[in-house]
């Protein structure tokens, strides 16, 4: 196998700027879309067991 002067396999940077893509799409994503939707359900779950926890035994806020 050939390697070119960097010592990666000759064509390896050829897929540098498409993996660079794909990793970028892929840190949007998850910026976004998928860490926001974690952070609100968690919000909503934590409110969730608060709201249950005061219906059986807490009661009310004083």
């Amino acid at each position: 196998m050939r390697k070119s002067a960097a010592g990666l396999p000759a064509g390896a940077a050829d897929d540098a700027a498409p993996s660079l893509r794909r990793e970028l799409a892929t840190f949007l994503i998850l910026a976004f879309v998928v860490l926001p939707a974690l952070l609100f359900g968690a919000v909503a779950a934590y409110g969730f067991v608060v709201w249950f926890l005061q219906i059986l035994y807490l009661g009310p806020p004083t």
